[in-house]
């Protein structure tokens, strides 16, 4: 067998490579010719299709991109819709039910990225990938009940996944409500001054050639990067060392236990400016764009981490921002930025009042996100084990 994860298959059904079932083909537009508002879904290497008014196919296919995200974005289209260049198209279906083989192919796929090592610099698939692709295939009848069948069961969990989605969406929004009320408690205690008057120094960690991937070790003085930098907390996954020898050459940029980190570069999930407090980790430097801030007596590091996650401040950030492609701050502007600073009883108080508030927040969130892991995980072993036929879902062959 040629496919050593698809196992034994049910009576009747057959492993055919794909270049027996369907055409394989590629696009030929680039995203520059997408059209706001136009007639025609344009599917590109994303999982949300752009516009445009023109097509070059008229048929039901199959469609994934072809570098980038490789094995995890998947359309099923009928009609007419124009194609990027760097994604394939599967089409012209022979003995394969469209919708079966896009539970299929979006199931199982990976396994053949995985195999065929798709892997480089930028990940990429060649046309061989998809000519030779195995796929079990049922009788036709068998086909179209597994459609239906996953139709319905992905249907209720897709629902479930969106409603525990629209909850994470409704606490965070929660959690920012009070973060930005106790922001503006602290702006009536104090009047937002630039942080430059309450910072004893700042770093940035070293640019270009002086600090690369050639320069990590497995072990020695721990490199803060921006994975590392949470918002208001520091995520100690993500290592990177570099010799003590080798760190002993960049102390400019050496960070300690109590020194607040904030992100030079952010993007919507994580935005810039993000601020958390490095905890003690041993000897430890600032990549490039991550930026080690020291206060000055009577400001607390949880306090300035704080104020500086807070709702209020990332908005400051991103109007502050440099840079047309992704925000990025530099020194400079962090340092301008205005923050209100309270006496000490009253910082340690405001990060007090929100730990406690947040904590309850963050754990009905950590159970709406568990369930859409769960969920998914449920949805991918469902769809796997229907196509496969490791499941029967009611049709006899």
């Amino acid at each position: 067998m040629s496919a050593p994860w698809l196992g034994e298959l049910p009576p009747g059904w057959q492993e055919i490579s794909l270049r027996y079932l369907a055409r394989v083909e590629t696009g030929s537009r680039d995203t520059v010719d997408a059209v706001p508002g136009g007639e025609y879904p344009f599917i590109i290497r994303s999982q949300k299709p752009l516009e445009i008014d023109t097509y070059s196919y008229d048929t039901e296919a199959v469609l994934t991109a072809g570098d980038g995200a490789v094995g995890e974005i998947f359309h099923h289209v009928d009609g007419r819709f124009e194609v990027h260049q760097r994604v394939y198209v599967m089409h012209d279906f022979r003995g394969m039910h469209g919708r079966f083989f896009y539970y299929y192919f979006s199931s199982e796929f990976g396994q053949t990225v995985a195999y065929g090592g798709a892997q480089s610099t930028v990940a990429s698939l060649r046309r061989p990938m998809f000519t030779g692709f195995p796929v079990a295939v049922p009788p036709l009848d068998v086909q179209r009940a597994i459609a239906g069948y996953l139709d319905r069961e992905t249907g209720q969990i897709d629902a479930f996944i969106a409603k525990n989605k629209e909850l994470i969406t409704l606490l965070t929004e929660r959690r920012d409500s009070v973060w930005s009320d106790l922001y503006m408690k602290a702006a009536r205690t104090a009047r937002p001054v630039p942080l430059r008057r309450f910072v004893s120094s700042i770093a940035d960690g070293p640019f270009g050639s002086s600090l690369t991937s050639a320069h990590y070790s497995d072990a020695g003085t721990r490199v803060i990067r921006l994975g590392n930098i949470g918002i208001n907390e520091f995520k100690a996954g993500d290592e990177a060392f570099v010799s003590d020898e080798y760190a002993a050459t960049l102390t400019a940029h050496a960070a300690a236990a109590g020194d607040v980190i904030v992100a030079g570069l952010g993007d919507d999930r994580m935005p810039l400016g993000r601020a958390c407090v490095l905890p003690d980790i041993g000897p430890a430097i600032v990549k490039a764009d991550c930026y080690r801030v020291r206060p000055v007596h009577g400001l607390s590091s949880d306090f300035l981490a704080w104020v500086l996650s807070a709702p209020p401040t990332r908005g400051l950030m991103k109007l502050a921002a440099r840079g047309s492609t992704r925000e990025r701050l530099n020194t400079s502007v962090v340092l301008d930025v205005e923050v209100p600073i309270p006496d000490p009883e009253t910082q340690a108080a405001l990060v007090r009042q929100f730990a406690s508030s947040a904590s309850r927040i963050d754990v009905a969130r950590s159970v709406a996100e568990r369930g859409v892991a769960l969920a998914r995980e449920r949805r991918g072993a469902l769809i796997s084990a229907a196509v496969t036929g490791k499941i029967d879902v009611g049709v006899s062959v």
